[in-house]
């Protein structure tokens, strides 16, 4: 369970965690979502709360937070997952209902694994640094969204979900490096 509350070192308050919220409403909506054993369906059915937790805590940090190399690269975040998040909308009305094929309990187990480490590691308690957390808790996310994307290219046949696989690994990967470089440098 994620803690609201933490107590501020040396304060002796309780410390918000602005990111609690998007976090939730993030992980309700995944954990929401009956996996229905097609990857492609489940994939992109899956991803559209994923970035929007995402852009939620982007938002946050854009709101909060003091980093301007953060700032630029919230606001790459923002629009490039709402561009993706409008895609993914259309795709799943074009796809229509699930189509599980054989592989499905091999597929509901690999997403299923991926969506727990997620959150497990993205519950770390609230430093009092916004632009701290927002990398603590993006990095996690982003590699989930990295593994989802490789369930796809393992197991999918449908070239627009491989290509945008493709863009999310390497978008994402990037941004991992560029959060880990920041976690160095401050």
């Amino acid at each position: 369970m994620h803690h609201n509350h933490q107590m501020g070192q040396g304060m002796g308050m309780p410390m918000k965690d602005p990111f609690a919220t998007s976090m939730a409403a993030m992980m309700r909506d995944m954990h929401g979502m009956e996996l229905s054993g097609d990857v492609d369906y489940d994939f992109v059915a899956g991803m559209i709360p994923h970035h929007q937790g995402a852009i939620d805590m982007a938002k946050v940090q854009l709101e909060l937070g003091q980093d301007a190399t953060l700032h630029a690269l919230s606001r790459d975040i923002i629009a490039a997952q709402e561009e993706e998040i409008a895609f993914m909308r259309d795709w799943l009305v074009a796809y229509g209902e699930p189509r599980p094929g054989d592989n499905r309990d091999a597929i509901r187990t690999a997403y299923d694994r991926i969506n727990q480490a997620m959150m497990r590691d993205m519950h770390t308690p609230p430093t009092g640094n916004v632009d701290r957390d927002f990398v603590c808790g993006m990095i996690p996310h982003h590699q989930a969204a990295v593994d989802m994307a490789e369930v796809i290219l393992a197991h999918s046949t449908r070239a627009e979900l491989r290509r945008m696989a493709e863009d999310v690994i390497r978008e994402q990967r990037r941004e991992i490096a560029e959060m880990e470089a920041w976690l160095v440098q401050n």
